[in-house]
C-alpha cells in the first residue's frame, strides 16, 4: 500500500527557484532518502507534504504524517519537560484508549527509542543533542503516524551520535510498519536505511531507484559526484 503519492508537483517561488514535475510514492513500511545539496528543493518538498506549503500536482497522503526537525536543539519547547512534549501529541490526538495508560505507554516509547525512564521529568536543556534528537523521534513515533520525514536529523550530531540514530532508525524500521522520508545532503550517510534513493537537483528529480542500483550503477554524473564527494 501506497502511503504517499505525488504526481507531477510543480512550484515557483518568489525567488524564481522551481520546483519542476516531481513525482514519486513512498510504500507502508518502506525509507525513501530524499539526496541533494542544499537549495537542492528537498526541504520545500517536506513542507508542501506537510501543508505548509501550497503547490500544483497530485497528492495522496494514507495516514498521518509527523516530521522530525533538523535541529535537536530548537525543536523542543525549553518550557516543558520531555513528558509534557512526548505526551501532547498523544493527548490531542487521542491516541490511547481508555484503559490504556499514558505513562505506561510513554515509558514504552522511550524504550523503543533508547532512552530511561528518568528522561521523562528533564528539560530539554538538560539532555545531550543525541538525546534530545531521541526526544523529537519519540514524540513522532508516539502518535503512530503512517508516515515520518525527517529533515536533515544527522547533521547537527557528532559523528558517533549519526552512527547511533542510524541504528535507531534500522530498528524502527524492523519493528513497525512506518514509513519515512529521509531528507539529506548525504548520501552515503542514509545508505543503510535506505530502500529507494531520489537524488534531487535544481528542483528536479533527476535519478532515482534502490540503493542497490543507484551505487552500483550511477547513470548521472551529478549522482557520481555525490557519492565520491561523501565517500572522501
Amino acid at each position: 500500500m501506497e502511503v504517499l503519492s505525488i504526481k507531477n508537483l510543480d512550484k515557483t517561488f518568489e525567488s524564481g527557484f522551481k520546483l519542476k514535475d516531481i513525482n514519486f510514492h513512498i510504500n507502508e513500511g518502506e525509507v525513501v532518502s530524499l539526496i541533494g545539496e542544499s537549495g537542492s528543493g528537498k526541504t520545500s518538498i517536506s513542507k508542501i507534504i506537510m501543508g505548509l506549503l501550497k503547490a500544483e500536482g497530485e497528492f495522496q497522503i494514507n495516514g498521518k504524517v509527523q516530521m522530525i526537525f533538523q535541529s535537536p536543539y530548537s525543536s523542543l519547547n525549553p518550557k516543558y519537560k520531555i513528558r509534557d512534549i512526548i505526551a501532547e501529541g498523544v493527548i490531542y490526538q487521542k491516541i490511547l484508549k481508555k484503559e490504556e495508560n499514558l505513562e505506561e505507554y510513554l515509558l514504552s516509547i522511550l524504550n523503543e527509542v533508547g532512552l530511561d525512564k528518568e528522561v521523562l521529568n528533564k528539560y530539554p536543556h538538560e539532555l545531550s543533542g543525541g538525546m534530545r534528537q531521541r526526544v523529537g523521534i519519540a514524540r513522532a513515533v508516539a502518535v503512530k503516524p503512517n508516515l515520518i520525514i525527517a529533515d536533515e536529523i544527522l547533521t547537527a550530531l557528532d559523528a558517533l551520535t549519526q552512527i547511533q540514530i542510524l541504528e535507531l532508525f534500522q530498528k524502527l524500521k524492523k519493528n513497525t510498519k512506518i514509513s519515512y522520508l529521509f531528507i539529506s545532503h548525504d548520501i552515503n550517510v542514509v545508505k543503510k536505511i535506505s530502500d529507494r534513493l531520489l537524488i534531487i537537483k535544481d528542483g528536479e528529480i533527476i535519478e532515482s531507484g534502490t540503493k542497490e542500483k543507484i551505487f552500483s550503477k550511477p547513470e548521472k554524473e551529478y549522482t557520481k559526484k555525490l557519492i565520491e564527494i561523501s565517500s572522501i
